[in-house]
């Protein structure tokens, strides 16, 4: 990502450049090894650079990498057989100001063969905002900001902004903060 600039990037990327500031020390994580391959050819300067670590993994596995100040979920919602669990786990790798932001369409905003494809192999395709924050809120985190990049009937995507709601203090929780 050597000479990135937020003016190179559009839509969900362009908006979280400006809100905060370039990459400086990214990891990506995704469960499919194909994945991980196309990022490490389209990022290998930031690698080099030590700017960016890439590994194959999920949800559980960006805890190694906390407490994050900004995790960012492209396109990733969708496969997430325990939605609320996911987030759950998402949520302990953040910072307590930390914020999640989802990249992700709509259900009647994706392409035909998505639409028809998901479903049936258990994906999930989210058909309102409000079910998405619905799933948010119930992980704890906060209702999210919506922003919708493009035309509003023919949009680019959208983005999900939300931050840890304030956790209720337990006795389980005073105890996890006295063994850390």
């Amino acid at each position: 990502m050597t000479g990135w600039q937020p003016t190179q990037a559009r839509g969900a990327s362009a908006f979280l450049a400006r809100q905060f500031g370039g990459p400086s020390g990214l990891a990506g994580i995704d469960p499919s090894p194909v994945a991980r391959k196309s990022a490490r050819c389209r990022n290998a300067a930031a690698i080099k650079a030590g700017r960016l670590a890439l590994m194959t993994g999920d949800a559980k596995a960006a805890v190694a990498f906390g407490p994050a100040d900004l995790i960012v979920a492209c396109h990733v919602l969708y496969f997430w057989a325990d939605p609320v669990g996911e987030r759950q786990r998402v949520r302990e790798a953040l910072a307590p100001a930390g914020q999640l932001a989802l990249d992700y369409q709509l259900r009647q905003n994706m392409p035909p063969i998505s639409r028809r494809a998901f479903p049936p192999q258990g994906f999930i395709l989210y058909h309102s905002d409000d079910r998405l924050a619905g799933v948010l809120e119930q992980a704890g985190f906060t209702r999210p900001e919506i922003r919708i990049f493009g035309a509003p009937d023919r949009p680019m995507g959208r983005l999900a902004l939300s931050a840890p709601a304030l956790r209720q203090v337990t006795a389980h929780t005073v105890a996890r903060a006295q063994e850390g």
